[in-house]
């Protein structure tokens, strides 16, 4: 996000809500790029929600989205997915992410100004 981006309009200093979904394990780096937008975001009343589906729970054991979260980031992702893909979710979640569904994605589109999905 860069300073010249244009704002989306806020409810009387109400935080900027950005939901990002991540599809996809086909683009490491924009992992890279979404923690760094995530550092950017701290400080400067923007709320960044991550939700991985499908290949892009993948990413789940990745340190950048520690490094997300560590900046702010809610990081959640679609149990099923997960199971799907032969993660074993029964020993707890050592990423320290939130297990959710796909209604949690849609409640995540509605409130968010701006929706962004990398697939």
């Amino acid at each position: 996000m860069s300073s010249r981006a244009k704002s989306a309009p806020t409810d009387k200093g109400r935080p900027r809500k950005l939901a990002i979904l991540l599809l996809s394990d086909e683009k490491p780096r924009d992992l890279d790029h979404l923690w760094r937008l995530c550092a950017e975001a701290k400080g400067k009343n923007v709320e960044i929600e991550l939700f991985l589906m499908a290949e892009g729970v993948k990413y789940l054991p990745d340190p950048r989205l520690q490094l997300a979260k560590k900046h702010g980031a809610r990081v959640s992702f679609c149990a099923l997915n997960a199971m799907e893909r032969g993660m074993n979710l029964l020993d707890g979640y050592p990423w320290g992410f939130e297990e959710s569904s796909q209604y949690k994605l849609a409640c995540m589109m509605e409130e968010s100004d701006v929706f962004i999905a990398l697939s």
